[in-house]
């Protein structure tokens, strides 16, 4: 596996880290509150949001492999089911 690092990359990156300290920053205990997260459990909120981020970054910026339809199955092949061993 190689890894470039490009535009995409940073702003993915950047993207990440700017979420997870917003997340980190807007779950912080406010003054009226009767309970309120602690510091782990905020950072671990914070880690989760930076982590989907980078998740459907890395999706967007290079999709998912190994889904492309090369070739066409005909008619005849398609209603066939498919017997043990057959490999289907």
């Amino acid at each position: 596996m190689y890894i470039t690092f490009d535009l995409f990359t940073v702003l993915v990156v950047s993207g990440a880290l700017a979420i997870g300290a917003l997340v980190y920053r807007r779950s912080a205990p406010s003054s009226e509150s009767a309970t309120a997260l602690s510091k782990g459990e905020r950072v671990v909120l914070a880690c989760g949001a930076a982590a989907a981020v980078i998740s459907i970054g890395a999706y967007l910026g290079t999709g998912v492999r190994g889904v492309d339809h090369t070739g066409t199955v005909g008619r005849s092949e398609s209603w066939k089911p498919s017997s043990p061993g057959d490999g289907r």
